[in-house]
């Protein structure tokens, strides 16, 4: 919702101020404006939508995701190729997903435009086959050092642990064991971890208070809150002791109507609605069922994704995360969401 690269928010730019202190004398003044680091799920179930050029945009990739293999610690596989060479991670519950070849490509890429990789380690909504299970089989260490050993062969910088979602002590004691774990491991090498976290929940804020110092960077999973519930979540966290720099605050590139439980990304309701960056809630006939009205919540309208960027900015926040790119339209099209977010947390385009 991976040493992530992060750009601090005290990274800034120059704006020239010229005022006029006589009628013969020019004085110029230098004001700061910090840049916002944007953050930038992919989900490997989307590699006919992977756009290598986004990643200029972006200050961090997280390639998501694999699973952990709950019996032996390994990184779950699909399927290896012999002959080729080539690993297939286990996507979902039993489909192939993320490949080497898919690495191979997005390092390229990366390393082309200087974007920091994130290796996404996700249970696919099953936590306690997946996580808890492993923990439970003492395999904690064994993972995270096999999860270090791939970073370390593509150069990936950072690891971000997307558990879905700690509810009780059972899940919370088990989540701080596996975050230990990769700390141990991976801080060593110069890895640096993260989480994505649905901030709302109880057992989350739970976590996160009691826990926070063994993750470098906190993902905020709220990506359709409107901004006054952004703002709230956020503060929160900071009120209870978790560092701000740590905080990414999170950006949905999809559409929701959660009533009628229709969804759509970016890149598909682009197609039917021309003002699209004027809207937080997109009211409309359900292109696909012409008989359904719907409200398509995003809340991330210029106007509200502008005020939540200057609230990361102006409060020393770490910066934005989206989920996910593979949601929006190529780079090139100049509706791509991920370019006119650029523009709005980059001051040099403004």
């Amino acid at each position: 919702m991976l040493c992530f690269l992060t750009i601090a928010c005290s990274e800034s730019i120059s704006v020239i101020d010229t005022e006029t202190e006589t009628d013969t004398e020019t004085e110029t003044e230098t004001e700061t404006v910090a840049k916002v680091p944007i953050t930038a799920f992919w989900w490997n179930g989307s590699w006919d939508n992977y756009d290598g050029a986004a990643l200029q945009y972006i200050d961090e990739f997280i390639i998501f995701a694999i699973p952990p293999n709950p019996d032996t610690g390994a990184l779950l596989e699909y399927s290896h190729d012999e002959a080729t060479g080539v690993t297939t991670y286990i996507k979902g519950k039993t489909q192939p997903g993320l490949t080497t070849t898919m690495v191979d490509q997005i390092v390229e890429d990366a390393n082309k435009y200087g974007t920091k990789l994130t290796l996404g380690i996700n249970g696919m909504g099953r936590k306690d086959k997946y996580f808890n299970g492993l923990v439970d089989n003492g395999l904690s260490a064994t993972f995270a050092a096999n999860v270090r050993d791939f970073s370390l062969k593509y150069g990936i910088t950072a690891v971000d642990v997307d558990y879905e979602h700690p509810d009780d002590d059972y899940d919370i004691e088990n989540l701080a064991t596996l975050f230990t774990a990769l700390r141990d491991s991976l801080h060593p090498a110069d890895i640096h971890i993260s989480g994505a976290f649905g901030a709302s929940r109880d057992g989350t804020k739970q976590f996160l208070v009691q826990h926070h110092e063994l993750l470098d960077q906190i993902n905020i999973m709220g990506y359709t809150n409107d901004l006054a519930t952004y703002k709230s979540l956020i503060q929160y966290l900071v009120d209870n002791g978790v560092p701000k720099n740590k905080i990414f605050g999170g950006h949905a590139f999809y559409y929701k109507d959660k009533k009628e439980n229709v969804s759509f990304s970016h890149k598909n309701l682009v197609e039917h609605v021309d003002n699209i960056n004027d809207l937080d809630v997109v009211n409309i006939t359900n292109p696909n069922e012409p008989y359904q009205e719907v409200s398509l919540v995003n809340n991330n309208s210029d106007a509200t994704f502008s005020k939540k960027v200057d609230f990361i900015r102006d409060n020393g926040y770490g910066g934005i995360m989206i989920y996910q790119i593979g949601n929006d339209l190529p780079v090139s099209d100049p509706r791509s969401k991920l370019v006119h977010m650029h523009a709005i947390t980059n001051p040099d385009n403004l």
